[in-house]
């Protein structure tokens, strides 16, 4: 595997979700793991997503919560 460029990145496959009978799925992903508390994301605690525009995720903490 190579180093990505910036500590932070993640790549993440997009997985898709629905009724796949009829053909109706539309995209699906999943964040979890220690780097979201790296980021200040914890348990329990609200985020806001933006889309600016096509193609970018913006992932804000709404509210703080009690750290573990």
């Amino acid at each position: 595997m190579t180093d990505n460029p910036v500590p932070n990145t993640r790549i993440l496959k997009v997985s898709e979700a629905g009724d796949f009978y009829r053909k109706h799925t539309w995209p699906y992903l999943r964040l979890m793991g220690l780097w979201l508390f790296r980021a200040g994301i914890y348990p329990n605690s609200h985020v806001r997503i933006e889309n600016p525009h096509p193609g970018v995720l913006v992932i804000q903490i709404q509210d703080e919560v009690t750290k573990i």
